[in-house]
C-alpha cells in the first residue's frame, strides 16, 4: 500500500476523535446551557439561563444564588427573562456589569469579589453566552479559593465554547497581567495576595497616567482669555496612543463646573495630541473665557480611543484645578 496512503489512513482515527470532542463540547454549549462545574458543590458557571433551566438547576443542584454579569437596570429588580423562577426561588441574584471585550476595571473587580465573598452557594455565575466574562469570574473564584493560576487559565478553553483569539476578547490577559506582576515581585500566588493585588497594584491596560495642569493662572479678571496645558505622564507598562485618528486615539478630557452655588451644568470639551504618548507629554486645550465671576473647578482626565471609558474609571487618577475670576 502506497506509505502516504497508509499516513492518511493513521491520521484518521485523530481527526475523528478531534471532531466528536469539538462536537460534544459545543453541544453542551449550545443546547445544555453551558453548564460546568467551577467548585462541586459551590460554584457553577453557565450561559444565561432560560426559565425552564434555571428552574431545573435550582432542583438539581440545589442553587441558592446567582451572579448576573451583564449587570441590570437602575430600575429593575431581578432582571433577565428568568427573573420569576428566580423570585420564587427566593434566590439571592446580584448584578456585576462587566464587558466582554475590556479587562475590567479595578471597582469592578472588586464588586465581583464582594459578591463571590457574600452570595450563598451553591452559587451560579452566567454572562450571555458563558464563554468569556463568565470564564473570568470563575477563574477568580478559583484564585480566591487559593487554586492556581493554570486551573483559573483553564476557564478559558474550548469546553466552555472559548475559541481562544478568535473571539476577540482580551479577559484572559487580566490573569497574565497578574502572572506578569507576581513573575516580577518573584512571589507565588496565594488568595490573599490575589485580593492585595486588586486593591493596589491593578490598573487594566495602560489606564494610568498623571495629569498636572501647568502654567495655568488661578485668579483672572472677568473676560479674560486663557488656554490650559496639562502635562500628562505615562505611568503604565504600555504605549497610550494619544494620536488623532478616529478610533485610535485617546483624549484629553477637561470637564469644566462652577462651584457657585446653581452654577450651572457640567461642560467638557476633548482634546487630542498626534504623537504617541511614550513618556511624558503635555497638551494644550483651546482658549477659555469663563466670563462671570466666581470660582471654577477645571477637572483632567483621559477617555480612551473609543471615547467610552474614563482612565479614572479603570484606576487612574482625575486631576483638579481651581480658577476665579474677578
Amino acid at each position: 500500500m502506497n506509505r502516504k496512503l497508509v499516513q492518511k489512513i493513521a491520521l484518521v482515527p485523530g481527526v475523528l476523535t478531534l471532531a466528536a470532542l469539538v462536537i460534544f463540547q459545543f453541544g453542551n454549549y449550545l443546547f445544555r446551557g453551558n453548564l460546568h462545574t467551577v467548585i462541586p458543590g459551590q460554584i457553577y458557571r453557565s450561559a444565561e439561563p432560560t426559565p425552564a433551566s434555571l428552574a431545573r438547576w435550582i432542583e438539581s443542584i440545589g442553587l441558592r444564588s446567582l451572579i448576573n454579569l451583564k449587570g441590570k437596570s437602575p430600575t429593575e429588580t431581578t432582571s433577565g427573562a428568568y427573573a420569576g423562577v428566580a423570585d420564587a426561588a427566593r434566590l439571592d441574584v446580584k448584578y456585576v456589569r462587566l464587558s466582554a471585550r475590556r479587562w475590567p476595571s479595578p471597582a469592578e473587580v472588586e464588586q465581583l469579589i464582594s459578591s463571590l465573598d457574600t452570595a450563598t452557594r451553591p452559587l451560579l455565575i452566567h454572562c450571555r453566552g458563558g464563554t468569556d466574562r463568565s470564564g473570568l469570574a470563575a477563574a477568580i473564584a478559583l484564585l480566591l479559593e487559593g487554586q492556581g493560576l493554570d486551573r483559573a487559565n483553564e476557564q478559558f478553553s474550548l469546553k466552555f465554547g472559548y475559541p481562544g483569539s478568535l473571539l476577540g476578547s482580551d479577559l484572559p490577559g487580566f490573569l497574565a497581567s497578574y502572572r506578569d506582576w507576581l513573575a516580577s515581585e518573584e512571589l507565588s500566588h496565594t488568595a490573599e495576595r490575589f485580593r492585595s493585588w486588586v486593591r493596589t497594584e491593578y490598573v487594566a491596560y495602560y489606564y494610568e497616567a498623571d495629569l498636572e495642569f501647568s502654567s495655568v493662572p488661578e485668579t483672572l479678571r472677568a473676560g479674560e482669555p486663557f488656554s490650559l496645558r496639562i502635562s500628562v505622564t505615562n505611568r503604565s507598562n504600555q504605549p497610550i496612543p494619544m494620536n488623532c485618528a478616529p478610533g485610535q486615539g485617546v483624549r484629553l478630557s477637561l470637564r469644566l463646573r462652577s462651584l457657585e452655588p446653581g452654577g450651572g451644568k457640567l461642560r467638557e470639551r476633548r482634546f487630542c495630541n498626534r504623537a504617541e504618548l511614550l513618556a511624558t507629554t503635555v497638551v494644550t486645550a483651546g482658549i477659555y473665557d469663563l466670563g462671570a465671576p466666581g470660582s471654577y473647578e477645571f477637572a483632567a482626565d483621559l477617555v480612551d480611543e473609543f471615547e467610552e471609558h474614563f482612565f479614572a474609571d479603570m484606576g487612574s487618577q482625575i486631576s483638579r484645578h481651581t480658577i476665579t475670576i474677578h
